[in-house]
């Protein structure tokens, strides 16, 4: 799987990237490049099943951030990860 953009709602210029790997362990990366608020944004995905998996917590500063993490689902099951902030929600959406 290629790199997924992270785009706000509002907005269809990406933040920054996820990336998959799908193996033993499963996991995602993240990279925020040119995110438009300095924060610690929740992270969450959403599988196509509808399940909500609580991932962990990133903190993004001066348009800048990396995080990572396993996760115990497969990434076809993916349907959405989110970074939540009060007042604000970035996505990533795959297809």
């Amino acid at each position: 799987m290629g790199a997924v953009p992270v785009v706000g709602e509002a907005t269809a210029a990406p933040e920054g990237y996820v990336f998959a790997y799908q193996g033993s362990p499963t996991w995602v990366l993240v990279t925020m490049t040119a995110a438009r608020r300095p924060d610690a944004y929740e992270v969450d995905l959403t599988t196509r099943d509808g399940r909500k998996v609580k991932l962990g917590n990133m903190t993004v500063q001066d348009g800048r951030g990396t995080w990572g993490a396993t996760i115990p689902v497969a990434v076809h099951d993916i349907l959405v990860l989110r970074f939540h902030t009060p007042g604000r929600d970035l996505l990533a959406r795959f297809s």
